[in-house]
């Protein structure tokens, strides 16, 4: 039960860490888009193009610089109608534009504004965490798996140690046919028990096989069988 409440909180971790990869590789992608808009605005003014010697106009032309990444940020982001808090609760860009979406709108445009080098970055690092998360949740799931093969081994040999008890009176009991072990999906196990005909007292021996195995969660199922047909674990 441990194992499994620990796989299901990996596959919420992988599902969060794929939806932060999804929101990382937009902003590339409008950082990009913003990044080559401000770059044909500063090809065309030579203020912002020119780099100066004096340290005083050279900090202004970076003021500028960054203003106008921002600016361009700040239409990309409006164009593509892309708020930042519906993209990190969903995944993806706005369908339809809202006044409501201006705050998060000018919190992308920033994020923007950092470049397309910094989410180039931030993009490997949540591709390693993400695959990491991929790689934690495999071995998780391997291991949910082999504690439910070996849970299921252990009740199955259970049941046949609980059947071999039984069997010499199963075989005193008129019309007996053999039986069989099964387990189904739901994780339930029955033992079946065969007869050619249905016996008259079957209810009383019922009552003492389910009193005998009263502490496993073990189905009796009585079938009919053809008497050319043995049964037998």
């Amino acid at each position: 039960m441990f194992s499994l409440l620990l796989f299901q909180n990996s596959v919420a971790n992988l599902q969060t860490a794929d939806l932060w990869v999804t929101v990382v590789v937009i902003l590339f992608t409008l950082s990009l888009i913003a990044e080559r808009i401000a770059n044909l605005i500063k090809l065309h003014i030579p203020s912002l193009r020119e780099k100066y010697q004096d340290t005083t106009r050279e900090k202004i032309r970076e003021r500028r610089v960054i203003w106008v990444a921002v600016g361009c940020g700040l239409v990309v982001a409006s164009i593509a109608k892309a708020d930042f808090f519906h993209l990190v609760n969903h995944g993806d860009l706005s369908e339809t534009y809202d006044p409501k979406l201006v705050p998060g709108i000018i919190l992308t445009a920033f994020f923007i504004s950092l470049g397309s080098k910094f989410w180039h970055d931030m993009l490997d690092i949540v591709m390693q965490f993400s695959n990491l998360k991929k790689y934690q949740a495999m071995n998780q799931y391997e291991e949910v798996e082999k504690t439910k093969s070996s849970i299921q081994q252990s009740n199955r040999k259970n049941i046949q140690d609980i059947a071999k008890s039984i069997s010499p009176r199963l075989q005193d009991i008129p019309h007996f046919n053999g039986y069989k072990i099964v387990s189904y999906q739901s994780g339930n196990n029955a033992i079946q028990l065969f007869f050619t005909q249905l016996p008259e007292k079957i209810e009383e021996e019922l009552v003492w096989m389910k009193d005998k195995m009263k502490n496993e969660r073990i189905e009796i199922e009585v079938l009919i069988a053809p008497k050319n047909e043995l049964y037998g674990n």
